[in-house]
Order: structure tokens, then sequence, then C-alpha cells
């Protein structure tokens, strides 16, 4: 495929993130781990990089099978973090592909995020996380109701390198 069919690069992801992300997941078992991603770049003109990954505390009601940012970190992180391009989160016990909630969840988002990552432990006896990545999308919607705008998520290429 030449870069004119696909129009979307990589998400550039340096490997001592990727390890952060794997290392949480595994310390938050049996519970979802969650947290943000804080990089640069957008989908089109230049290829998104995450340069840290910066966990936040899961107080969902049900933390095994959801994630909730914990509210007061969360807003902290909004409003003193620069460069939040994407969110994270693991699925303990299920593929690293979004569940209903999640993709209804994304909505109370607003577009704040341009990617989405979810990951599940291995499950090879070493902290290998097994990584989706989503690239998150907007559209209009129109219903009975009236015409909104919906966030969903579309798969998309990433790449673990070792030199950033």
């Amino acid at each position: 495929m030449n870069k004119s069919e696909n129009p979307f690069r990589p998400i550039l992801l340096c490997r001592p993130v990727f390890e952060q992300m794997a290392a949480y997941t595994y310390a938050a078992l049996p519970q979802e781990a969650c947290g943000i991603l804080i990089g640069q770049g957008n989908h089109q003109n230049a290829p998104i990089s995450v340069s840290e990954f910066i966990p936040v505390p899961n107080t969902a009601e049900d933390p095994l099978h959801h994630f909730r940012l914990e509210p007061a970190e969360w807003t902290r992180l909004l409003l003193s973090k620069r460069g939040i391009i994407g969110l994270f989160h693991s699925h303990p016990s299920s593929h690293p592909e979004p569940s209903r909630k999640d993709l209804a969840d994304l909505q109370a988002f607003g577009g704040l995020f341009s990617i989405y990552l979810i990951g599940t432990p291995a499950g090879t006896g070493t902290e290998e996380l097994k990584l989706n990545a989503y690239r998150v999308e907007a559209r209009m919607d129109k219903d009975e109701r009236g015409v909104k705008k919906i966030q969903s998520l579309l798969p998309h290429t990433f790449e673990i390198r070792d030199d950033g």
C-alpha cells in the first residue's frame, strides 16, 4: 500500500512507555488499569508519537470489568498537563478490543483524544502485553432527536520504537 492509499501513519510508541503500561497493567490485576497518554502529532500531517504514560487510579464501581479515571486526578491532569493525546486501559481477562461500555463512555470525553490503546496480559508468565491501537474519529449521527457528534474507534497500526 502506498502513502496515497493509506493517509494515516502508524502511532509511534517508545519502548519505555510500552513497558510502563505493561507493568502497571500487571500491578493492577485483577482490576482494569487506566491512564492517559502524552505526546504529539496528528494522524494526517505528522505521525502521533506517544512519549509518556501517566497512570490514573481506577475508581469504577466494578473495576474488574470497567474503568473510570479518578475524577480529581483526571481534572488536575486536564488543567495542568499539555499534550494529552490519548487514553490507555486494560482488559484483564478479555481481548484488547473496545467493549460496548468503552464505546459508550468514549462519548463523555468529547473528542479530547486522538488515540485509544487497550492492553491485555499476554498470559505468558511474563509482563508482556497484547496491545491494540485505535484512532478516535468523530462523525455526525442523525436520529429522531436531531444531529449529534459521535466518537468512534477505528483500528490503527502502531510501532514500538527503541529509539525514543
